[in-house]
């Protein structure tokens, strides 16, 4: 059971790594010059980078309990995939299976 954030200060990449089971949540937020991270919503959500806003997908889905296990309710925000890594160079992001 395992959720990672490496970071590669050579290269400038963030590398979000989650362990197989997906039983430890890992979320992410894109910005304009990375990625925000954490366990929770509420983590990224207390940055001031991040706007609060529930997307219309969210909403529909919060409102007709409709599961989707990889996103949020949240605009931007989605989760890293069991037995995935999120490759996230300064310029794109790419996610990848393990």
């Amino acid at each position: 059971m395992f959720a990672y954030a490496l970071w590669d200060t050579a290269k400038r990449e963030l590398l979000l790594i989650r362990d197989r089971l997906g039983i430890n949540p890992l979320y992410y937020y894109p910005t304009e010059h990375g990625a925000l991270f954490g366990s929770e919503p509420k983590a990224i959500l207390a940055n001031s980078l991040v706007e609060p806003a529930m997307d219309a997908d969210g909403l529909r889905r919060t409102l007709c309990s409709i599961p989707d296990p990889y996103s949020t309710m949240f605009r931007c925000m989605r989760e890293v995939r069991p037995l995935t890594g999120l490759h996230s160079p300064t310029t794109s992001q790419a996610q990848h299976s393990l």
